[in-house]
């Protein structure tokens, strides 16, 4: 993971997102492997306490008052801006006195959101982020996020099932396919090397050659077809000459293809 870089970390239920996350913020020991912070292994490393910060569902201390728990963070996080965090609590009108488990899930996802930001943690971890949140305070999370990352660059990972509401946020997305590693590039590459072509079949056979075939579907006499594997501006000439259109394909609809 690069520093100051904004990451998607997308996978299926089950695939070891939250798990991954959990080591690489020294909350759980990697059974193989290692994780190396500056060349030094994470695990029970007390650098690392104050380089890393994972915000997650149930991340927090349930019982405590939301004051106490910024309190903490304080104490946890050498760069936390007290600041910040008191801007974000009147911003997102929460009760510092309320305590964590009082709250509903909503309310309990923006603490989560207010303590890892407020951190300025060298890296950021975000595990589903905006559980609970209605379209409008999704919005303002992620126009929060860009807004601080802005002024206070650092790596950011964001592990999300709402996938197009994020792509904007995301730099570089990682993909993990029966836990393992699938893609790791720039969100402006992957999408860049995918397109989805229509056509008649016939038409469409020299340009599908020597290139992946995501997807495939037939209507009537005419093909759509995802394809990766870009095409060469020769090959970009003649396919609009043969009418055979081109468009676009989401990051949303690529992963769904890549993690079939």
């Amino acid at each position: 993971l690069e520093d100051n870089k904004i990451y998607g970390l997308l996978g299926r239920n089950g695939v070891g997102k939250t798990t991954l996350l959990n080591i690489l913020s020294n909350h759980i020991r990697a059974s193989s492997g290692q994780v190396l912070l500056d060349g030094e292994p994470i695990y029970e490393n007390p650098k690392a306490v104050e380089q890393v910060a994972m915000v997650r569902e149930w991340g927090v201390g349930r019982d405590m008052r939301i004051d106490k728990l910024l309190q903490t963070a304080a104490i946890m996080y050498q760069n936390w801006d007290k600041a910040y965090a008191k801007r974000l609590i009147e911003r997102f009108k929460l009760d510092p006195k309320l305590s964590y488990s009082s709250l509903s899930r909503g309310e309990q996802t923006m603490v989560g959101f207010i303590l890892g930001l407020a951190s300025r943690c060298r890296y950021t971890f975000f595990d589903e982020p905006s559980l609970g949140l209605d379209a409008a305070n999704r919005e303002d999370f992620y126009q929060e996020i860009l807004a601080d990352y802005a002024e206070y660059p650092r790596c950011i990972v964001i592990s999300t099932h709402l996938i197009d509401e994020g792509a904007n946020l995301f730099e570089d997305v990682i993909i993990l396919k029966d836990k393992a590693v699938l893609v790791n590039q720039s969100v402006a590459s992957l999408l860049s090397n995918s397109y989805l072509l229509s056509g008649r079949p016939e038409e469409l056979a020299p340009f599908i050659e020597g290139r992946e075939i995501l997807d495939s579907t037939s209507f009537g006499s005419r093909e759509m077809v995802t394809l990766q594997g870009k095409l060469t501006l020769e090959e970009d000439r003649r396919r609009s000459e043969l009418g055979i259109e081109r468009s676009d394909v989401s990051l949303q609809k690529l992963f769904v293809l890549l993690t079939k």
